[in-house]
């Protein structure tokens, strides 16, 4: 995109230190993180981007990764592509992590967090916390004039109602999915939408993937949103 570096990029492993984890042996986490790096610098040039890895997959080091995140200087969006899926047996671990790590720390300035929504028929946690922007990803059709003629969501099931958490004041009047005895009360997800499909998508590098891939990944709408 013939774009100029960010005026400052930095990336420290979870705890803010300068020793990084080692490769993913499937490379799957270094195409999601060049995906959401790149394209957050394409959408905002000039922000400031900080890449804060995680150690392993799982939730107490992913939440360290945000815990730094939320508590650096100059931070006001969080991003975050990754999630589990929401059920019965996690609410109490979603609802403490929530309460603990997606909240602007005291003194800080307002900090957004952003997830995407999942893709696995399944609405994700931490998209499923009341703290958190959720980003869904949806097919848009075009007409031969360049029209938009229809848009879908791109998995059904990550759009509706989610059976844990509890409705907004916000979202009433929301029309309510006859499927789901719990609709009349819990949250509708997501909360906002972008493009992704395989007729838009998006190059990104990764040193760990070669050649260039193009993306259409449901992970791509958090830093579309995140950036601007």
């Amino acid at each position: 995109m013939a774009l100029r570096a960010p005026p400052s990029f930095k990336i420290v492993n979870q705890n803010g230190g300068s020793t990084l984890p080692r490769t993913d042996p499937s490379q799957g986490w270094e195409g999601e993180t060049a995906l959401d790096v790149e394209w957050a610098h394409a959408i905002a040039p000039g922000a400031n981007i900080l890449l804060v890895e995680a150690a392993s997959a799982s939730d107490s080091d992913l939440f360290a990764a945000v815990n730094y995140a939320r508590n650096a200087a100059g931070v006001s969006v969080i991003s975050m592509s990754w999630g589990s899926d929401d059920s019965a047996a996690n609410r109490q671990l979603d609802q403490s992590l929530s309460a603990t790590y997606l909240q602007t720390p005291a003194g800080h300035q307002g900090v957004t967090f952003v997830a995407s929504t999942g893709d696995h028929g399944v609405a994700s946690f931490p998209s499923t916390s009341p703290n958190v922007l959720a980003v869904g990803g949806t097919d848009l059709y075009l007409s031969s004039s360049g029209a938009i003629s229809n848009e879908t969501a791109w998995t059904p099931q990550t759009f509706g109602r989610h059976h844990l958490e509890r409705r907004r004041r916000n979202q009433r009047g929301i029309q309510r999915p006859q499927h789901n005895p719990m609709s009349r009360t819990t949250r509708a997800s997501p909360s906002t939408s972008t493009t992704r499909s395989a007729r838009t998508m998006v190059g990104s590098e990764s040193a760990a993937r070669a050649p260039a891939l193009r993306n259409g990944r449901p992970s791509w709408p958090s830093p579309t949103k995140a950036a601007p």
